[in-house]
């Protein structure tokens, strides 16, 4: 079963104050933001949402740094 939390959420424009249409137009605006940065991106999320083993593929392939407030 898959699990709703992670279906792919899809904007209806017919009902756009829907949590599905909420988290497309977020996600989209993400990927926006984050593709077109030339410098610099910063994300702030809890540490328990990334696995160290993410977090070192990150560092190590694409040279991500991480900072733990």
């Amino acid at each position: 079963m898959i699990n709703p939390a992670l279906e792919r959420p899809v904007f209806d424009p017919a009902h756009a104050t829907t949590h599905a249409s909420i988290r497309a137009s977020f996600m989209k605006k993400m990927y926006v933001a984050t593709t077109r940065a030339r410098q610099l991106v910063c994300i702030a999320m809890h540490r328990d949402r990334i696995s160290q083993l993410d977090r070192t593929t990150l560092s190590d392939t694409r040279g991500w740094s991480f900072v733990d407030l």
